[in-house]
């Protein structure tokens, strides 16, 4: 296994957020935001693994952040 390989915080933020570790994976996704990781705009609204992080006021900040089109 390469140690090099690039991971994006998206993917690992998703982890956190199945370990109910919430402000982890809240940090990670707001690196993702920074980033720009193309992971966040592909799944953030529908990735089923984030679903406990969805009533936090965080996750609506960050997707109003994100400025999906409708």
């Amino acid at each position: 296994m390469d140690a090099d390989k690039y991971v994006s915080p998206y993917m690992i933020a998703a982890v956190y957020a199945g370990l109910h570790r919430n402000d982890e994976a809240f940090e990670l996704l707001e690196k993702a935001f920074k980033e720009r990781s193309p992971d966040l705009t592909y799944f953030l609204r529908a990735d089923l693994r984030l679903d406990n992080l969805r009533p936090d006021p965080r996750f609506d900040d960050l997707v109003r952040r994100m400025n999906f089109s409708e």
